[in-house]
């Protein structure tokens, strides 16, 4: 009975955690990953049963110097540390590679902080069952903010070596390197502890307040955010950045192209648009935008003439969003009135 309250209660702490790191995920319609979340949750908790079976494996440390504080360090920083985060990032990485969910670097932080957060839960039954309920309190929210914190660094270094475009030719072994300032973090906070819960404290909060602050610049950079079109310098480099890992993502490349569009960077639109096209070629918007991109380019007879058919297949409301498009990333006042009114219905199709 006792046991089943501690799950009972940490379930619906879990929750209220899941919830919020869903939120967090600011850009998660766009990307359709919603159901990530509860995923990575639920398989999250198989980490810490792999993590107690590793430990019956492994040689102790405690005893082996003859000094308790150095045996207390080598145990947490060679064994606890870095066995714990290896668990959670070797169940967050078969899922992730799974569903193909990491799209942006604040996917890899959330996302691995989900795991970080089921492993801490599983622990914090255990906790509770042979130190008693007094430490309930405390863990939900320090233990488990320490937990996602780790996986929400390991995540994050994951996802910029997968949006580098290296982690398609690195092995597995060498995506594991990204566990590794988690793990000695880990360690170092489950050492400082005997000196004082000050100290571990410590340690944990600058690691926080590192990781919200790489939060909010990954939110500030996601390829995902609707970027003013003036700020096509900083848009552009970050959706290069994410089709480094998903080169064939229509949402990415058709943002991509409306920048190009605004940046007068003509060819870069042009290969979004083709990119875009391969997968959606009837596509009236597509057709439309690839045949504009033609006309902004000089080739406006062949341009227009390819506007007329594409509009020809387009229904109001396709055409309604093209218009909004073109006026807000057509630079050129005499082209956007030409093409806005084509769009309309109220204008030539181009003089000849």
């Amino acid at each position: 009975m006792y046991v089943a309250l501690m799950i009972l209660i940490q379930l619906f702490v879990g929750s209220l955690w899941l919830k919020l790191l869903t939120r967090m995920d600011r850009n998660r319609k766009k990307k359709n990953t919603e159901a990530v979340f509860p995923q990575l949750f639920a398989f999250g908790m198989l980490s810490a049963g792999m993590a107690v079976a590793i430990y019956r494996v492994l040689p102790p440390w405690l005893g082996l110097s003859g000094a308790y504080l150095i045996d207390d360090f080598l145990t947490n920083l060679i064994m606890v540390g870095p066995v714990e985060e290896l668990c959670k990032f070797i169940v967050f990485y078969l899922i992730v590679k799974k569903l193909d969910s990491i799209r942006e670097s604040t996917d890899g932080l959330l996302q691995g902080a989900t795991v970080g957060l089921a492993f801490a839960l599983v622990e914090n039954v255990s906790y509770a069952w042979w130190y008693g309920p007094q430490v309930i309190l405390y863990r939900s929210v320090f233990n488990v903010a320490g937990h996602m914190s780790y996986g929400a660094l390991w995540g994050m270094l994951y996802a910029v070596l997968t949006m580098s475009g290296t982690e398609q030719k690195a092995s597995f072994r060498t995506s594991l390197l990204v566990v590794v300032p988690a793990g000695v973090v880990h360690g170092l906070y489950n050492h400082l502890l005997l000196y004082g819960v000050g100290y571990g404290l410590l340690i944990k909060g600058v690691v926080i307040i590192a990781i919200l602050a790489l939060y909010r610049i990954s939110l500030r950079r996601s390829p995902f955010r609707d970027f003013d079109p003036r700020l096509h310098e900083t848009a552009i480099p970050s959706i290069l950045l994410a089709l480094n890992a998903h080169p064939d993502d229509s949402k990415l490349n058709y943002r991509l192209m409306l920048y190009a569009v605004f940046a007068g960077r003509l060819d870069l639109a042009a290969d979004s648009a083709a990119a875009c096209m391969a997968k959606h070629r009837r596509s009236p918007i597509l057709r439309a935008w690839y045949s504009i991109i033609d006309i902004l380019k000089g080739e406006e007879s062949t341009g227009f003439d390819g506007l007329d058919a594409a509009l020809a297949a387009a229904s109001d409301r396709q055409k309604a969003i093209l218009l909004t498009s073109v006026q807000k990333v057509v630079r050129d006042p005499s082209l956007k009135t030409r093409i806005s009114e084509m769009i309309s219905g109220i204008g030539a199709k181009h003089v000849v």
